[in-house]
Formats: structure tokens, C-alpha cells, sequence
């Protein structure tokens, strides 16, 4: 989505990767530490990990918001053409 809308491919890579990699760390901590403590030692840990699953889930929600704004629910279509690069 952030390709069609003229934003820099590096930028788009960089955040892209970082998301993914946030994400797929916080899941393993997640399960490391369900595996190897005990609920009354491991509640502080799931306490902080909840806190930045829910930061990431604010941050990706204003992603998406911004990017509603900025294109509306309704965003223009294009007509395809050949000649036109990138042909979307």
C-alpha cells in the first residue's frame, strides 16, 4: 500500500522488516517464557510484554488511520495504461 502511495521503497523495506521482526520477538519471548517460569515469577515479564504488544497495536492502528486519511475510505482508481509506470 505505502509503494502506490510515493513513498520511498527503502523506507517501506525498513519498516516493513522491523514490524515483522518486533513482532515475531515478542511471540517467542512470549512462549520462552511460558515454558520456563512459573506463573508467579513470569507475571512481571507478560505484564511488560502485553504493554508493547499493545504499543505496536497503536502504532499500527495510526499507521492505518494515516493512511486513511491521507487516501480516504474511497481512494481514486486509476485507469490502467500500458505506459504508465508503475501499471497499477
Amino acid at each position: 500500500m505505502l509503494e502506490k502511495s510515493g513513498v520511498d521503497e527503502t523506507y517501506v523495506m525498513v519498516v516493513e522488516t522491523f514490524f515483522d521482526y518486533f513482532y515475531i520477538s515478542l511471540v517467542l519471548m512470549t512462549i520462552i517464557i511460558s515454558l520456563t517460569t512459573t506463573v508467579d515469577r513470569g507475571i512481571g515479564i507478560f505484564i511488560f510484554l502485553m504493554c508493547l504488544f499493545g504499543i505496536l497495536l497503536i502504532t499500527t492502528m495510526a499507521g492505518i488511520l494515516s493512511y486513511l486519511v491521507k487516501t480516504g475510505f474511497y481512494p481514486f482508481k486509476m485507469d490502467y495504461d500500458i505506459n504508465r509506470y508503475p501499471a497499477w
